[in-house]
């Protein structure tokens, strides 16, 4: 897997195993601007990766001791690796090898990820060249840098953020023919066209592509 950082910004990507999935695989890197990482996994593996945003050491107060801490997709490791999955939202990138990936926003989204296996006619999974769905995210759910006022930093899933279940497809708001997206998911959709933008999209939203030798994660695409 190589992941490729095409953001103006830096990014520290991270990664973790899926739970039972016999060879567990978790850490994290920083990722400058233009920079790439290679990544060699189990060919068998399967797992989620995701960018974590606006991160920095910390002295939390009261404390001597300082712990990485980041804005968005924090795993509450206090360091650059990590060992359990980030906090919502973030947009979340999944492999099951060797095979299947795919791209949701059904735990929100703070930056724009495409996946694409390379020398492949396989088709691309994600987030659109140039996009950004947190320009447009509605105040409700909008999660917003708290040294910079007003500067949307990540958005949160409808899910997520209203909790109610014409939202979360849930109560007598069923999977396939009683949910269907709202305006939020549409906005979603319209940024990443290729990923799971509210929950009967779960299982429906993913790709395969047989012998492919190398992915290519990118941030930013």
């Amino acid at each position: 897997i190589r992941l490729r950082n095409s953001c103006s910004f830096s990014v520290w990507a991270a990664w973790t195993t899926d739970p039972g999935v016999s060879n567990p695989f978790s850490s994290g890197t920083e990722l400058s601007a233009d920079e790439t990482f290679s990544l060699f996994v189990p060919r068998d593996w399967s797992g989620r990766f995701w960018g974590r945003t606006g991160c920095s050491w910390r002295q939390a107060p009261g404390s001597s001791t300082s712990r990485f801490i980041c804005d968005t997709g924090d795993c509450g490791s206090g360091d650059i690796s990590c060992s359990k999955r980030g906090t919502p939202p973030a947009t979340i990138a999944q492999l099951n090898l060797p095979a299947r990936y795919s791209v949701s926003l059904l735990e929100g989204y703070n930056l724009a990820i495409s996946i694409a296996p390379r020398n492949s006619s396989c088709s691309w999974a994600g987030c659109k060249s140039g996009s950004d769905a947190n320009s447009g995210c509605p105040k409700e759910l909008a999660v917003v840098d708290k040294s910079n006022i007003g500067r949307v930093i990540a958005c949160k899933s409808p899910c997520l953020g209203l909790n109610e279940d014409q939202y979360c497809c849930r109560g007598r708001y069923t999977c396939p023919l009683k949910c269907s997206p709202s305006q939020y998911a549409r906005a979603f959709k319209a940024a990443c066209p290729r990923s799971s933008t509210y929950p009967c999209e779960a299982n429906t939203s993913s790709y395969s592509c047989l012998g492919a030798s190398e992915i290519i994660a990118t941030f930013c695409p």
